[in-house]
Protein backbone atom coordinates (compact mmCIF):
# COMPACT_ATOMS: atom_id res chain seq x y z
CA UNK A 1 0.00 0.00 0.00
CA UNK A 2 2.78 2.42 0.93
CA UNK A 3 4.23 2.69 -2.58
CA UNK A 4 0.65 2.86 -4.68
CA UNK A 5 0.49 6.07 -2.24
CA UNK A 6 3.86 7.04 -2.95
CA UNK A 7 3.23 6.52 -6.99
CA UNK A 8 -0.37 8.46 -6.56
CA UNK A 9 1.60 11.47 -5.08
CA UNK A 10 4.46 11.09 -8.03
CA UNK A 11 1.66 11.18 -10.46
CA UNK A 12 -0.71 14.38 -8.88
CA UNK A 13 3.15 16.27 -8.47
CA UNK A 14 3.45 15.49 -12.40
CA UNK A 15 0.23 16.53 -13.06
CA UNK A 16 0.96 19.91 -11.58
CA UNK A 17 4.26 20.08 -13.17
CA UNK A 18 3.09 19.64 -16.79
CA UNK A 19 -0.33 22.28 -15.83
CA UNK A 20 2.58 24.93 -14.88
CA UNK A 21 4.87 23.61 -17.87
CA UNK A 22 1.76 24.21 -19.88
CA UNK A 23 0.80 27.60 -18.34
CA UNK A 24 -2.47 26.91 -17.32
CA UNK A 25 -1.79 27.52 -13.49
CA UNK A 26 -2.03 31.60 -12.86
CA UNK A 27 -2.70 31.34 -8.83
CA UNK A 28 -1.60 33.60 -6.74
CA UNK A 29 -0.87 34.74 -3.24
CA UNK A 30 -0.26 37.98 -1.14
CA UNK A 31 0.55 37.40 2.44
CA UNK A 32 -1.23 39.61 5.42
CA UNK A 33 -0.85 39.54 9.16
CA UNK A 34 -0.20 35.60 8.75
CA UNK A 35 -2.70 34.82 6.35
CA UNK A 36 -2.32 34.04 2.84
CA UNK A 37 -4.71 34.81 0.03
CA UNK A 38 -4.47 32.74 -2.63
CA UNK A 39 -6.23 33.39 -6.43
CA UNK A 40 -6.18 31.42 -10.05
CA UNK A 41 -7.24 34.91 -11.70
CA UNK A 42 -5.46 34.26 -14.72
CA UNK A 43 -2.30 35.75 -16.53
CA UNK A 44 -3.77 39.44 -17.40
CA UNK A 45 -3.68 40.07 -13.68
CA UNK A 46 -1.13 41.74 -11.53
CA UNK A 47 -0.14 41.94 -7.74
CA UNK A 48 -0.02 45.08 -6.20
CA UNK A 49 2.97 46.75 -4.13
CA UNK A 50 2.58 44.88 -0.68
CA UNK A 51 1.55 48.68 1.09
CA UNK A 52 0.19 47.54 4.32
CA UNK A 53 -2.30 50.42 6.07
CA UNK A 54 -4.35 50.52 9.18
CA UNK A 55 -7.93 49.08 9.04
CA UNK A 56 -9.62 50.61 11.88
CA UNK A 57 -11.43 52.99 12.90
CA UNK A 58 -9.74 55.74 11.71
CA UNK A 59 -10.58 55.35 8.54
CA UNK A 60 -14.83 55.61 8.85
CA UNK A 61 -15.78 59.15 7.77
CA UNK A 62 -18.79 58.78 10.81
CA UNK A 63 -18.56 59.42 13.65
CA UNK A 64 -21.46 57.42 14.99
CA UNK A 65 -18.96 54.31 14.93
CA UNK A 66 -16.19 55.51 16.90
CA UNK A 67 -16.51 52.46 19.01
CA UNK A 68 -16.01 50.55 16.31
CA UNK A 69 -13.55 48.68 17.52
CA UNK A 70 -12.15 46.24 15.06
CA UNK A 71 -8.59 46.69 14.98
CA UNK A 72 -6.53 45.47 12.05
CA UNK A 73 -4.35 46.25 8.82
CA UNK A 74 -4.80 46.01 4.86
CA UNK A 75 -3.52 46.20 1.68
CA UNK A 76 -5.38 48.19 -1.22
CA UNK A 77 -5.49 46.58 -4.94
CA UNK A 78 -3.39 43.71 -3.33
CA UNK A 79 -4.72 42.48 -6.90
CA UNK A 80 -5.48 44.57 -10.00
CA UNK A 81 -6.57 44.57 -13.13
CA UNK A 82 -5.09 46.61 -16.13
CA UNK A 83 -6.98 47.62 -19.13
CA UNK A 84 -3.87 47.22 -21.71
CA UNK A 85 -1.60 44.52 -20.80
CA UNK A 86 1.52 46.64 -22.06
CA UNK A 87 0.24 49.08 -19.19
CA UNK A 88 3.19 50.88 -16.68
CA UNK A 89 1.57 51.56 -13.53
CA UNK A 90 2.42 54.41 -11.22
CA UNK A 91 3.80 54.24 -7.72
CA UNK A 92 0.07 54.24 -6.64
CA UNK A 93 -2.15 52.06 -8.14
CA UNK A 94 -5.56 53.88 -9.42
CA UNK A 95 -8.75 52.56 -7.58
CA UNK A 96 -11.20 50.95 -9.18
CA UNK A 97 -13.46 53.30 -8.04
CA UNK A 98 -12.32 56.16 -9.32
CA UNK A 99 -14.51 57.48 -11.63
CA UNK A 100 -11.89 59.14 -13.31
CA UNK A 101 -9.43 56.29 -13.87
CA UNK A 102 -10.20 53.94 -17.00
CA UNK A 103 -6.67 52.06 -16.77
CA UNK A 104 -7.97 49.58 -14.25
CA UNK A 105 -10.55 47.42 -15.42
CA UNK A 106 -10.94 45.72 -11.82
CA UNK A 107 -9.14 46.11 -8.27
CA UNK A 108 -8.85 43.81 -4.88
CA UNK A 109 -8.82 45.47 -1.66
CA UNK A 110 -7.96 43.07 0.84
CA UNK A 111 -8.13 43.32 4.74
CA UNK A 112 -7.53 41.16 8.05
CA UNK A 113 -9.50 42.36 11.65
CA UNK A 114 -8.93 41.13 15.19
CA UNK A 115 -12.23 40.63 16.79
CA UNK A 116 -12.76 42.75 19.80
CA UNK A 117 -12.27 40.16 23.00
CA UNK A 118 -15.83 40.96 24.38
CA UNK A 119 -17.49 39.79 21.22
CA UNK A 120 -15.53 36.87 20.77
CA UNK A 121 -18.13 34.68 22.31
CA UNK A 122 -21.60 35.97 20.16
CA UNK A 123 -22.96 34.07 17.43
CA UNK A 124 -20.99 34.01 14.02
CA UNK A 125 -23.63 36.04 12.12
CA UNK A 126 -23.67 38.82 14.90
CA UNK A 127 -19.99 39.08 15.20
CA UNK A 128 -20.52 39.83 11.09
CA UNK A 129 -23.11 42.27 11.26
CA UNK A 130 -21.07 44.41 14.08
CA UNK A 131 -18.58 44.54 11.95
CA UNK A 132 -20.23 45.03 8.09
CA UNK A 133 -22.17 47.79 10.28
CA UNK A 134 -19.92 50.65 8.67
CA UNK A 135 -19.71 49.59 5.50
CA UNK A 136 -23.54 47.99 5.46
CA UNK A 137 -25.41 48.83 1.79
CA UNK A 138 -28.97 47.35 3.01
CA UNK A 139 -30.25 44.46 3.68
CA UNK A 140 -31.34 43.50 0.41
CA UNK A 141 -27.72 43.13 -0.44
CA UNK A 142 -26.03 41.10 2.40
CA UNK A 143 -26.47 36.98 2.28
CA UNK A 144 -24.91 35.10 5.52
CA UNK A 145 -23.09 32.06 3.11
CA UNK A 146 -20.05 29.71 4.06
CA UNK A 147 -16.91 30.29 2.29
CA UNK A 148 -14.04 28.21 2.75
CA UNK A 149 -15.76 26.15 5.06
CA UNK A 150 -15.77 28.97 7.15
CA UNK A 151 -19.38 31.40 8.48
CA UNK A 152 -19.29 35.20 5.84
CA UNK A 153 -21.14 37.70 5.20
CA UNK A 154 -21.16 38.82 1.55
CA UNK A 155 -22.67 42.22 0.32
CA UNK A 156 -22.91 42.81 -3.64
CA UNK A 157 -23.82 46.04 -4.94
CA UNK A 158 -23.96 46.18 -9.02
CA UNK A 159 -24.16 49.59 -10.76
CA UNK A 160 -24.33 50.43 -14.30
CA UNK A 161 -20.28 51.48 -13.87
CA UNK A 162 -19.15 49.04 -11.40
CA UNK A 163 -19.89 45.50 -9.77
CA UNK A 164 -18.82 46.02 -5.91
CA UNK A 165 -18.76 42.81 -3.60
CA UNK A 166 -17.36 42.52 -0.24
CA UNK A 167 -17.15 39.40 1.87
CA UNK A 168 -16.08 39.23 5.29
CA UNK A 169 -15.05 35.80 6.98
CA UNK A 170 -14.98 34.82 10.64
CA UNK A 171 -11.54 32.75 10.12
CA UNK A 172 -11.14 32.06 13.96
CA UNK A 173 -12.84 33.22 16.95
CA UNK A 174 -11.10 36.19 17.17
CA UNK A 175 -10.15 36.84 13.73
CA UNK A 176 -11.84 38.24 10.68
CA UNK A 177 -10.51 38.35 6.86
CA UNK A 178 -12.21 40.59 4.26
CA UNK A 179 -11.78 40.22 0.36
CA UNK A 180 -13.69 43.81 -1.23
CA UNK A 181 -13.75 43.59 -4.88
CA UNK A 182 -14.66 45.93 -7.96
CA UNK A 183 -14.89 45.37 -11.71
CA UNK A 184 -15.89 47.67 -14.72
CA UNK A 185 -18.05 46.52 -17.23
CA UNK A 186 -15.41 46.17 -19.58
CA UNK A 187 -13.71 43.80 -17.38
CA UNK A 188 -16.85 40.99 -17.66
CA UNK A 189 -16.32 40.02 -14.41
CA UNK A 190 -18.61 40.28 -11.53
CA UNK A 191 -17.40 41.34 -8.15
CA UNK A 192 -18.51 37.64 -6.97
CA UNK A 193 -16.86 35.86 -10.30
CA UNK A 194 -13.44 37.45 -8.79
CA UNK A 195 -14.37 36.83 -4.44
CA UNK A 196 -15.36 32.95 -5.57
CA UNK A 197 -12.02 32.17 -6.99
CA UNK A 198 -9.94 33.17 -3.46
CA UNK A 199 -8.61 30.29 -1.01
CA UNK A 200 -7.16 31.80 2.38
CA UNK A 201 -4.97 29.71 4.23
CA UNK A 202 -3.08 30.24 7.96
CA UNK A 203 0.27 30.48 7.25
Amino acid sequence: MKINRRNETIGVVSVFVLLLMMGSVHAASVDLDGWTFTADLGDQWRLGPHVIETADSRGLSSTDYENWNFKGDMIINAFWLPKDSDYVAPTDIPSVWDGNSEDVLAGVDIKVNTVPSDERGWEAKDILADFLLPFALGDESQKYIEFNGHPALLMESNEDSISSGLISILMAEDKIVTIEVGTKPESDLSAWDVIEKFTLFKK
